[in-house]
């Protein structure tokens, strides 16, 4: 999956998200479902990606955080596909390193073969000039005696022997360049062969080693995970013990204070249970998913002790304006009330109404209270 845009919506992706796939848009650029256009995509073909236009690029670019954020980052690669990669850099480097080694071989061979055939025709032109010198040499040698028939018999027998010696050479000299074509062809055939198990053995080793690197960046997440999530209950612990000691701190009787404290602790501990396996699911790492799953938690959590803080706030103002409207009554009840000692009769002064609704007028009582009060007393409430 990646994003693919134009050079102005490629410049604002990638300054909001800089780790994001994002990808300058190149006409002939070839595109497929599960990747995003950004823009308008008019004459593009998407071949089943998404286009995702806002209104302006502002919007197209809110549109793109919300796609990207949801979305596994792809940019930051695995570190499977780093393995993988490391894989085929190793398979490349030997393939290249053999190539070299069997061309030079396989090249010093075909320089050998080709001075099979000079050399041997030279060693039956040797053979066949040394042959004719020795017969002329004994013809010479014979005529000088001038034996007659006997000699001339002699002379058969001895020609007869000298082809035959050459024959054998030359026979000899055939079978000494067959022998060293063959020779020549079978180390070819060991050049290559050699190439070929040494090819395979360097592959599976890398493939070996690849598989070995995966089994070790498993285990380093699994006790990555493990140590996080023990980490984690530490800290949810000594927050919920930080939580209880706050609500105690701020009036909450001390088995609410636990209650509650218990409660955020595990909420917290629960969300982030979740979001990590949610992330782990969607394809992200381990150590990564449970990074962001940690930054969600403490979102969360700050969200709820702000929550938490203003429904405090709001009990606290709540009781200070009881206390105050407390504090007003009493001393209305001691200017224009009146309790009789013996009958236990109340007067009110027909002047306390006045009095409610000119701290109304002054701001000293809100509306509300101002109508509370009037009502306590008897009096008609405001309009």
């Amino acid at each position: 999956m990646a994003y693919y845009a134009n050079q102005i919506d490629y410049d604002l992706a990638k300054s909001s998200n800089p780790n994001a796939d994002v990808r300058l848009y190149t006409p002939g650029a070839t595109l497929s479902t599960g990747d995003y256009y950004l823009g308008n995509a008019n004459g593009i073909n998407l071949n089943g990606a998404q286009a995702l236009t806002g209104a302006d690029r502002n919007a197209t670019n809110t549109l793109f955080n919300q796609a990207s954020s949801a979305k596994t980052v792809q940019s930051t690669p695995d570190i499977q596909s780093k393995i993988d990669a490391l894989k085929q850099a190793q398979i490349a480097q030997n393939v290249a390193a053999l190539s070299a080694k069997r061309d030079t071989s396989l090249s010093n061979l075909a320089t050998e073969k080709a001075a099979i055939e000079p050399q041997y025709y030279k060693d039956r032109n040797t053979a066949a000039t040394t042959n004719a010198i020795q017969a002329k040499n004994f013809a010479e040698y014979m005529a000088q005696r001038n034996g007659g028939n006997a000699d001339q018999g002699v002379s058969n027998q001895a020609t007869i022997a000298d082809n035959v010696a050459l024959q054998g050479g030359l026979n000899s000299l055939n079978t000494q360049e067959q022998a060293a074509y063959d020779t020549n062809a079978r180390d070819v055939t060991n050049v290559n062969n050699s190439y070929a198990s040494d090819l395979a053995s360097a592959q599976a080793n890398a493939e070996a080693t690849a598989l070995q690197n995966t089994i070790d960046q498993m285990n380093a997440d699994r006790t990555y995970a493990l140590n996080k999530a023990s980490t984690d209950a530490s800290v949810a612990s000594t927050n919920a013990d930080t939580e209880y000691t706050r609500l105690q701190i701020a009036g909450y009787p001390s088995e609410q204070a636990a209650k509650m404290a218990q409660a955020a602790a595990t909420l917290t501990g629960t969300n982030l249970s979740n979001d990590y396996q949610k992330l782990v699911n969607a394809g992200y790492p381990a150590q990564q998913a449970a990074e962001l799953a940690q930054k969600a938690a403490s979102a969360a959590s700050s969200y709820a002790n702000i929550s938490q803080g203003n429904q405090q706030l709001a009990i606290s103002q709540q009781n200070a304006n009881n206390n105050a409207l407390n504090d007003i009554t009493s001393n209305l009840n001691n200017a224009y009330v009146t309790k009789d000692a013996t009958t236990g009769s109340v007067a009110i002064n027909p002047a306390l109404q006045s009095a409610i609704i000119s701290m109304y007028s002054s701001g000293q009582l809100s509306k509300a209270n101002a109508n509370k009060l009037l009502t306590m007393y008897g009096f008609s409430q405001l309009s």
